[in-house]
């Protein structure tokens, strides 16, 4: 957030006749790049590859997450991930585990 706090830019209430992600394509598509860079933070349903290239061309900062409304497990508590976020790097002890899985982005 930044110094002067978040503004909610735009909403519409629409019947949904489109996925998820596509309805997120359709509004990246429909902006003009950011001047100055601007923060995205949306459930992991509204990600896919051409979003995220689509952000990129937008000068936008995009964290997809995933708001199932479960709670997360204390394993990834702390843990350092990878630079594509689907391994854990070190664990919240400084460990580097033998082996580890998540969901790749590619699935989200």
């Amino acid at each position: 957030m930044g110094e002067i706090g978040s503004v909610v830019a735009d909403y519409q209430y629409d019947q949904n006749i489109y996925s998820d992600i596509q309805s997120m394509e359709e509004f990246l598509s429909s902006q003009e790049a950011y001047e100055e860079k601007v923060t995205v933070i949306t459930d992991v349903v509204y990600s896919s590859e051409e979003n995220r290239a689509l952000v990129k061309e937008k000068n936008i900062d995009y964290y997809s997450i995933d708001l199932t409304g479960r709670k997360v497990p204390d394993i990834y508590a702390d843990s350092e991930f990878d630079d594509q976020g689907a391994r854990i790097a070190r664990s919240l002890a400084s460990h580097k585990p033998k082996s580890s899985s998540y969901m790749s982005p590619k699935t989200m």
